[in-house]
């Protein structure tokens, strides 16, 4: 078994694999809301990141950047907007996934996902 990783920044929230278990059931089979490291469509859409190795956590919101899946090792340079539309993700995490948050909830995140 072989293990793919990718870099990902994203404005979002992290739930615990157990509070994501609802949102994980409902949308893995979606395409539009799961990654994959073989692609490179993340960017500037929301999407559901879980971490299906060891369960620590499911990450749901806007993807700012992902590095090439085929140059696993290099990001793209990336500048965060000065101010970041937290509102807009607020908003778009309600309407796409249901979740009820407060803007102050949402963070940014800068990780590596491994599947």
């Amino acid at each position: 078994m072989g293990v793919q990783s990718k870099i990902y920044g994203m404005a979002g929230i992290t739930l615990s694999y157990e509070k994501g278990q609802e949102l994980l059931n409902k949308y893995w089979d979606d395409d539009n809301f799961r990654v994959s490291a073989f692609d490179n469509k993340a960017t500037g859409t929301y999407r559901i990141i879980a971490d299906g190795m060891s369960g620590e956590y499911v990450r749901v919101g806007l993807v700012l950047f992902e590095n090439d899946c085929d140059n696993s090792e290099n990001i793209d340079f990336f500048m965060l907007p000065k101010e970041p539309q937290y509102e807009v993700i607020k908003h778009n995490l309600k309407s796409i996934f249901g979740l009820d948050i407060d803007v102050k909830d949402i963070n940014v995140f800068v990780f590596t996902h491994y599947s």
